[in-house]
């Protein structure tokens, strides 16, 4: 009797059957929106993630770079002040440069200030050409400081020297190229 119940009232199985798949594909296209909205959310977090990364990127790469400018700076100016009292306490003469020869070991040296200030031109090449062409200038001008003829050429050359390696301008010239 049951059989023959479901045989008479098979169309009604059919439509509730269809009416059941209707139902599944209406409930996973809720799914699919709403798992849609939560990729994009998702996808938001992941890019505000990122872009906070690569801000701190930024910030650590400035402040690298703030570091090392310090560092040319503070060199440069090593390198005047010890230019300075060389010249002003006569351990600078005409004909003295920045090599030398040692005749105990045998071997030759460069003054230490004037090495850092190579060192931190080739540092400069890496970070900031325009800085590393500022201070090739003054490295030019700092060895006309050497081999000097005599003493007035001396004193000439030390003059404009000290007005080009002047701690202020210095500064300022970095600064503007930084």
């Amino acid at each position: 009797m049951c059989w023959d119940w479901f045989k008479t009232h098979e169309w009604l199985a059919v439509w509730l059957e269809g009416i059941a798949l209707l139902a599944i594909l209406f409930a996973d296209s809720l799914e699919y929106r709403a798992q849609g909205k939560e990729r994009k959310k998702l996808d938001k977090d992941r890019e505000e993630a990122r872009k906070q990364f690569t801000d701190q990127l930024d910030v650590a790469r400035r402040q690298i770079h703030s570091d090392r400018v310090a560092q040319i700076f503070e060199t440069m100016s090593d390198f005047a002040d010890s230019m300075v009292d060389r010249v002003l306490e006569r351990h600078w003469e005409p004909g003295d440069t920045y090599h030398w020869f040692d005749p105990d070991t045998g071997g030759e040296g460069v003054m230490k200030e004037y090495a850092a200030i190579q060192h931190a031109r080739n540092l400069a090449i890496l970070i900031n050409p325009p800085l590393a062409a500022y201070i090739g200038e003054r490295i030019a001008e700092a060895d006309t400081l050497s081999n000097c003829p005599d003493q007035e050429e001396l004193a000439k050359r030390f003059k404009i020297f000290r007005a080009n390696w002047e701690d202020q301008k210095m500064a300022e010239a970095i600064r503007q190229l930084s």
